[in-house]
């Protein structure tokens, strides 16, 4: 699925930025030959630069937020099976995954967040200078289908799945799975002081006592768009280094790599401390790291832009109107600036609140160290956008993240019942979301909204431009403000993301010993590595109760048990010989056209064994028929509809398609009004 050494070919340089969304990094151009292991890989110009001890921190790539190390297991005898050649061209021999690759590919939090900088936008995206770039931002541009999935190809279910991410979003949970498919915004980072002194007292226990300030009770600012990470800031940051790798041996103990199945249980931050010496070089670093943040997360204003103004109303009136607008409409949830008598539920209703919301709106600092968030937990039944997100699971209790969540965040109250919108019969229907944790989007900033377009959690609001110029981002800005003000300019059912084309799920056979030990643990290594001996006990057992059988009075009875065991051996020998890769791909197909990825990228593989089972049964039967039948798109959609999406319905842990629902704040207002806002918006 990724290979990230693949992803530094430089071939691909002179278009990283348009195809994927990466930063090519300043200082290197596009290879003029091979390295010595035949790889394609960006050269430095000029020399290294001084202080950096590649054993520690490895070599610069050419790519910001990737970088190179040798790797120690590329030994005499993986050096003589090398072939660069069948590397880039030969997928048997690429897709081994007993292959030795000459380096390994490292990752910092560059890699998802050093983006073009607003202020100083490059003439040239894909030639950007260091002036031109800003670590702040988060990369808006990131396409997750070129960068982790470059090898696979449309008729592939997955590559279909990674197509319909947006651009700027990932899915931070894709690898240690909860099993829905909730990609989310890469975070700009604005105004960190003001946001801290947002954070609110939140209790935490277990391994979270051992991180600073090492209290029960602690102020903590909601990191994650479900505010999920709500340990304090040291413990977000650390959470983010092993989520890219850092105690990777651990981590995996904890979780089936990406096919899910098997429960989940933390990973444990005293273990990590004791154990992992990757932990103990870098928690001593997170300090530094967010007193970086402390003093780097300023305001990007559109008036100090590059023809930023040019953007922006000469109209006073016009700016004093949507400045009381904002006060009456918005400034309840997205400013940190609040009065400390009034209670959040109160600011909706109090004409106290109101009066001094218009007071404090026209002060000429209200904009000066504002956060422009209140940093809380709202319930999605009040935010309405799609759930996908708020619904997620890895930080509850007994999951992979536990010890990076409150304990006021695990015994959070469901929110109640959602209105989802069923895209097979056009019905409404009623959706319980679960307590513990899950059912809550925290507050996003405001700041510099002129140049972080398209909106929500998902990127889901608003067109992609891909272009970073002052322009390019104020195209974006103005189609997503309006799409969020008239609500009926929204793609609605239209953003429902679905497949492209007819597709199939593979699992290339290389694979399916690792995915089926993975999944059943470790006991199951005896059927991989002998998969003739467990067939050949039942077999004999059947054959000895055959012949036991015949000697017997019931020999009819004895006798056909011992054949239909006979019978159960050989489809077991089958099955053994395919679990341990040794007959074929694992192939699952033809999913029609049209098809919501979300119906099958959310499947809830804990629910119960009959509901599993059915859906296993009418999706085998449905597209046995439209293999067999050879049936159209239309055909086998509508078969699709009937057959399998009910049962799929039934068992999905977010049905909830729309994708660019929601947060109808302010849509009410006058024309006039919301143009008035849209103006003042422009000045964050």
């Amino acid at each position: 699925l990724s290979d990230l050494l693949k992803t530094l070919d430089s071939r691909k340089r002179p278009s990283r930025f348009k195809d994927m969304g990466l930063v090519n990094e300043p200082g290197f151009k596009q290879a003029s030959k091979q390295d010595q292991y035949g790889l394609w890989l960006d050269e430095r110009v000029g020399p290294e630069p001084e202080g950096i001890d590649p054993k520690v921190y490895g070599k610069a790539s050419g790519i910001l937020g990737l970088r190179l190390y040798p790797n120690p297991a590329f030994d005499a005898a993986a050096k003589q099976h090398w072939d660069a050649e069948k590397y880039y061209n030969d997928p048997n021999y690429f897709n081994d995954p007993n292959l030795i690759r000459p380096y390994r590919v490292g990752m910092a939090c560059a890699f998802c967040h050093i983006q073009m900088n607003p202020l100083r936008p490059p003439d040239d995206p894909e030639n950007p200078q260091l002036e031109n770039l800003s670590s702040n931002i988060g990369n808006q541009y990131f396409k997750v289908n070129q960068i982790f999935g470059a090898e696979l190809k449309p008729d592939s279910f997955v590559y279909q799945l990674l197509d319909a991410t947006p651009r700027g979003t990932i899915d931070t949970s894709l690898i240690s799975t909860d099993s829905i498919n909730n990609p989310n915004a890469m975070n700009p980072l604005f105004n960190v002081g003001a946001r801290l002194a947002e954070a609110v007292p939140e209790k935490v226990a277990g391994g979270a006592l051992y991180l600073p300030p090492r209290d029960e009770t602690r102020n903590v600012p909601h990191i994650l768009m479900d505010g999920a990470d709500s340990i304090g800031l040291y413990g977000a940051l650390d959470r983010v280094y092993i989520n890219i790798g850092e105690y990777h041996q651990e981590w995996l103990q904890h979780h089936n790599l990406l096919i899910g199945i098997r429960k989940q249980s933390p990973i444990e931050i005293t273990k990590s401390q004791k154990d992992s010496v990757y932990w103990q070089a870098t928690e001593p670093r997170m300090d530094n790291l967010a007193k970086y943040f402390l003093k780097t997360a300023t305001p990007m204003h559109l008036a100090d832009a590059p023809g930023g103004s040019d953007h922006q109303t000469k109209d006073q009136t016009v700016l004093n109107r949507g400045k009381i607008v904002f006060a009456e409409n918005c400034m309840a949830c997205h400013s940190s600036k609040q009065p400390p008598n009034i209670s959040f539920n109160d600011r909706f209703s109090s004409d106290d609140y109101m009066r001094w919301a218009r007071e404090e709106v026209v002060k000429p600092d209200f904009l000066t160290d504002n956060y422009l968030s209140i940093d809380q937990r709202l319930p999605v039944t009040m935010i309405k956008t799609n759930a996908a997100r708020a619904l997620a699971t890895n930080a509850t209790r007994g999951h992979i993240w536990d010890n990076f969540s409150s304990e006021n965040y695990k015994n959070s109250p469901s929110v109640g019942e959602i209105e989802v919108y069923n895209p097979f019969d056009g019905s409404t229907n009623k959706f319980k979301m679960p307590s513990g944790g899950p059912g809550y989007y925290r507050v996003p900033t405001l700041v510099s909204i002129w140049a972080t377009a398209p909106f929500f959690h998902n990127n889901a609001l608003g067109k992609y431009t891909g272009d970073p110029s002052v322009k390019g981002r104020m195209e974006a800005f103005d189609d997503a403000i309006t799409k969020l003000l008239w609500p009926d300019k929204r793609d609605d059912k239209n953003s429902i993301w679905v497949t492209q084309q007819k597709s199939y799920l593979r699992i290339p056979a290389v694979y399916l010993p690792e995915a089926f030990q993975s999944t059943l643990g470790y006991r199951s290594r005896i059927i991989l590595a002998y998969p003739w001996l467990l067939p050949l006990i039942l077999a004999i057992l059947g054959i000895a109760l055959f012949i036991f059988g015949l000697r017997r009075k019931h020999k009819l009875l004895l006798g056909g048990l011992g054949v239909v065991i006979v019978v159960l051996a050989v489809g077991l020998m089958m099955l053994s010989y395919f679990l341990a890769g040794e007959k074929g791909d694992l192939v699952l197909g033809p999913i029609p056209k049209g098809t919501p990825v979300n119906l099958l990228g959310s499947i809830n593989s804990q629910a119960d064994f009959s509901d599993l089972l059915n859906v296993v049964l009418k999706t085998r039967s449905a597209l046995h028929r439209i293999e067999n039948e050879n049936l159209d798109d239309a055909a086998a959609a509508e078969l699709m509809k009937k057959e399998v999406a009910p049962a799929l319905l039934k068992i999905s842990n977010c049905p909830d398609f729309i994708e660019d629902r929601g947060h109808y704040f302010g849509t009410q207002l006058s024309d006039d009004d919301k143009k008035a806002l849209i103006e003042f918006l422009k000045t964050f």
